[in-house]
């Protein structure tokens, strides 16, 4: 079964009061110094690009790569910095600054400019750019072509909390007075839907009736039951003829046996008779033929079905040992979760059970997770939109108290489903 996620509201709970290129006093016991700095980095990145940029202050910089940007007239050598719905490309000099959100994406390819340099063609709704002098250029290219397909997903709010966490936005802006009298959907509408989501606002404005739902075929659904009915009774039925079938083979064969043995024991027999020399060797040899087949034993034909597995498969990018992403499913099935590539194949060398995971860490680099063992296993690394969902799955599958999650500075700590 492929992971699917209907997001409903694109809202994500928020307990900690940190600041873009702060981090709070209290983490500084908890983690290490390389942590702290990575975090620091990660943050500076994500405040640079919302002081230079008009984008919602929900993008955090999940990745940066240095490139250029080649236009039809100019190229720009710069930086491309990769957020949650964004792609960002600030020049050098910071004078040029180019803002391409994932919805306005038709594609994007690998290509080559000059023949020889690897380069990333960005085809949006207003034309097409291009991206080269990548030192990495596969890896950037599956992490777009990940964001791009997979939006990562936020936790589904109800009504009163949605309305709380409104409120909470508005006082952190000094709107006090109109927070208690808002409208959830024009708040939504205006704020939360900002990017690839724009058009989808809109629609929600509309009043939406019962009349607008398409209604339930019930008959539909009673023949589909009544033919795969149908089906099950042929195919038990066809199960039965078909062990009717082999059981006569069986006796076939056993009889086709049993007659060739007996020719053999007459020639035997025959021999004995005939000559001095065949007695003597009827004397000295044993009778391999006497008794040899009995009464007709049936033989068990019972067709077992073996019952098919169920797993969940989330999108990810595997994270190898060098830092490349590599595209790939996470597929967690009843007794263990492994990779399989794109080609459909289970990757060997990350197959884990689920009494093996110890500590789920959501790290300070954004959509990155890494699962640790207790064993001494290598940990497990991934960027995947549904961080979430992975660190669900492994919970939910694991007796409780087994799994400590972690959430490392300056991320946001998501709802773990008890």
């Amino acid at each position: 079964f492929f992971f699917v996620l209907l997001v409903m509201a694109t809202v994500e709970t928020d307990n900690s009061n940190e600041v873009a290129g702060e981090l709070p006093d209290e983490v500084d016991k908890k983690f290490s110094d390389i942590i702290l700095e990575k975090a620091k980095k990660m943050a500076e990145k994500t405040k640079l690009v919302h002081d230079l940029f008009k984008v919602p202050e929900s993008e955090k910089v999940i990745q940066d790569y240095r490139c250029t940007l080649k236009k039809p007239q100019n190229s720009f050598t710069g930086r491309l910095f990769i957020t949650q719905n964004y792609m960002l490309f600030l020049s050098k000099d910071q004078q040029v600054k180019d803002s391409m959100a994932f919805y306005r994406v038709v594609g994007i390819t690998k290509e080559k400019a000059s023949l020889v340099i690897p380069a990333i063609g960005v085809e949006l709704d207003t034309g097409k750019v291009l991206l080269k002098g990548f030192l990495h250029r596969d890896e950037a290219f599956n992490l777009l072509n990940h964001l791009i397909n997979y939006q990562p997903t936020y936790v589904y709010l109800n009504e009163e909390q949605l309305v709380n966490h409104i409120k909470k936005e508005m006082a952190v802006k000094g709107n006090e007075k109109k927070a208690k009298d808002i409208n959830p959907k024009d708040f939504i509408a205006k704020d939360e839907f900002q990017g690839r989501w724009g058009d989808f606002a809109n629609e929600i404005k509309k009043p939406v009736t019962a009349a607008d739902y398409e209604q339930v075929d019930l008959k539909t659904g009673d023949q589909a039951l009544k033919t795969a009915m149908e089906i099950r009774e042929m195919g038990a039925e066809t199960l039965t003829r078909l062990k009717e079938q082999a059981e006569a083979l069986d006796r076939i064969e056993r009889n086709v046996g049993e007659t060739k043995n007996n020719l053999d024991r007459g020639d035997r027999i025959i021999d004995g008779v005939s000559s001095v020399g065949g007695h003597l060797k009827n004397l000295v040899t044993p009778d391999m033929y006497k008794n040899k087949y009995g009464a007709y034993e049936a033989k068990d034909r019972t067709v077992v079905v073996e019952e098919r597995e169920n797993f969940t498969d989330v999108p990810i990018l595997m994270k190898h040992s060098n830092d490349y992403l590599e595209p790939a499913l996470l597929r967690f099935g009843d007794k263990n979760f492994h990779c399989v590539n794109t080609e459909g194949q289970k990757v060997k060398t990350y197959v884990y059970g689920y009494v093996q995971v110890a500590t789920i860490i959501v790290r300070a680099r954004h959509q990155h997770v890494d699962i640790r063992f207790h064993d001494g296993t290598e940990r497990f690394r991934c960027c995947t939109s549904f961080v979430q969902a992975v660190v669900n799955e492994i919970v939910l599958r694991t007796k409780p108290g087994q799994v400590t999650v972690v959430h490392e500075p300056g991320t946001k700590k998501i709802s773990i489903w008890k």
